[in-house]
């Protein structure tokens, strides 16, 4: 057993130090570019979205690895979620779960979740996460209007979160909102 899951352990390591190797060079050649002096107001704004892109790419592979059921979605949320992420900025996401799935419940999901979020530090995406039901989010989002701004990421289930114009969908290998 203890052979089959380090070999498991190398495959998933190989394709995650790639990719944070990709993603460093994309993150230091757009903060490059976002302190040359040079760098004239009107360009930043495309700067922050195309850090946002290389995250994305990078949040997109790591989300199909994961291979989480049909139902669950990867939700952006705040300045990240608008599609402009400054250079040192974290990743904010929201998790979100099918109504009736909770992870306390289940422990393998629970472990699945936590391999996920790992896998996005160890790939050098500084998350910020939450695991919450659709339910949950409209509870949270009745109670407190700054939840409002959740950009879904992925999954049927992210279809029924209501949008707004900072909101991206994830779905089907491509953004939508």
């Amino acid at each position: 057993m203890t052979a089959a899951v380090s070999s498991t352990v190398l495959e998933a390591a190989a394709p995650t130090a790639a990719l944070r190797e990709q993603l460093k060079t994309q993150k230091e050649a757009v903060a490059t570019a976002f302190l040359a002096p040079d760098t004239a107001p009107r360009a930043v704004r495309p700067l922050l979205r195309r850090l946002a892109r290389h995250v994305d790419s990078a949040l997109i592979q790591l989300w199909r690895a994961a291979q989480f059921p049909d139902g669950f979605a990867l939700v952006a949320v705040g300045g990240y979620g608008r599609g402009e992420l400054f250079p040192h900025s974290d990743v904010d996401v929201l998790l979100l779960l099918p109504d009736g799935v909770q992870a306390d419940d289940d422990a393998a999901l629970k472990q699945r979740l936590e391999a996920f979020i790992g896998s996005c530090w160890d790939t050098g995406l500084e998350i910020g996460s939450s695991v919450r039901t659709l339910d949950e989010c409209l509870a949270q989002s009745a109670a407190d209007v700054t939840v409002r701004t959740l950009e879904p990421i992925s999954s049927p289930a992210s279809q029924q979160l209501p949008m707004n114009s900072s909101m991206r969908r994830f779905s089907t290998g491509s953004w939508s909102g």
